[in-house]
């Protein structure tokens, strides 16, 4: 809990300092630290290539934050922490423990989406981290197209190797 509290305050201050010092700007609190359950069954990541599907079932604790100049909304703050554990569909022995904490900013001025954070680290009993997104990366945000990448980002690079073994037994 004390690792979640530091977390949701180290994002607090991300956003305070997101936010600029200038006057004109609006901060609008959309949503504030809620919390839902997410499950995805049969997701197919591994389906091709391993034979089997599996499913994602999470806690998510989300805020999001509008800042607003006058009429024209100009970023988007959303903040996320989840916890989880992903199945295998054929064997419900054999699962991977799935967490994250990402910050995404989506500038409209600059037309760029921004995610920070360990975004996605799913870790396996013995063997450690079998999928890791972690670091920063920027893409545009009409297009999607990915501008920069810092850190590792096997999710972003669709690398499931090592968890598709792992989870496969």
């Amino acid at each position: 809990m004390r690792r979640l509290s530091t977390s949701i305050a180290v994002a607090l201050l991300g956003t305070a300092l997101l936010a600029g010092s200038t006057g004109a700007t609006t901060r609008v609190v959309i949503e504030k630290n809620s919390v839902a359950p997410l499950l995805f069954d049969g997701l197919d990541t591994c389906l091709a290539d391993y034979g089997f599907t599996y499913n994602g079932d999470y806690t998510r604790i989300r805020s999001i934050t509008e800042y607003w100049d006058g009429d024209t909304l100009i970023r988007t703050v959303i903040q996320i922490h989840f916890d989880g554990i992903e199945t295998n569909d054929l064997d419900p022995s054999l699962s991977l423990r799935a967490s994250g904490e990402r910050l995404i900013v989506d500038d409209y001025v600059a037309g760029t989406r921004t995610e920070t954070g360990t975004l996605r680290r799913t870790t396996a009993k013995g063997e450690g981290i079998v999928l890791q997104q972690t670091g920063r990366f920027v893409s545009d945000l009409e297009t999607n197209e990915i501008l920069t990448v810092n850190g590792p980002h096997q999710f972003l690079f669709d690398d499931f190797s090592a968890f598709c073994n792992v989870l496969g037994g």
